[in-house]
């Protein structure tokens, strides 16, 4: 925003309105070949971040290859599909909605659900999520989409 010059608003605070701008003439200017070669230079230091990351990254690596415990919890961890999506509190949120399907049970299946989902501490939906998901990890459940 500008500002009125011949204005002596904020004189009584002290304020100096004789300001010093660096005239362009002072500043000096750059020619292709020198922000070319300032470019070249921070990508060099980039590569040489990158290159000592995976060197790190590589580090770490060798030792859990080296470590056979190490590799088994690795392993174990691989071979368990994704962690479960955890369902919150999507009401009223655009763009966090769930699908969802309109189910009905038998009175008999209905009235466990609601029993074992209570005693459990958990929605009905998220102790039918846990069935289906313990069923899907299982192997007779493990079917490739």
């Amino acid at each position: 925003m500008a500002r009125n010059m011949s204005s002596k608003f904020g004189a009584a605070d002290g304020f100096s309105f004789e300001d010093n701008y660096e005239s362009a003439e002072s500043v000096p200017e750059l020619n292709k070949e020198q922000v070319k070669k300032m470019i070249d230079e921070m990508d060099k230091e980039k590569e040489a971040e990158i290159r000592q990351k995976k060197l790190e990254t590589d580090n770490k690596v060798s030792s859990i290859l080296a470590d056979p415990a190490l590799l088994k919890q690795v392993q174990e961890a691989a071979s368990r599909s994704q962690k479960p999506l955890e369902i919150g509190d999507t009401r009223g949120r655009k763009g966090l909605k769930l699908p969802h399907a309109h189910l009905r049970f038998s009175e008999m299946n209905y009235d466990y659900l609601k029993y074992e989902s209570r005693r459990r501490g958990l929605t009905m939906t998220e102790f039918i999520n846990k069935i289906i998901e313990e069923y899907r990890n299982s192997p007779e459940g493990n079917i490739q989409f």
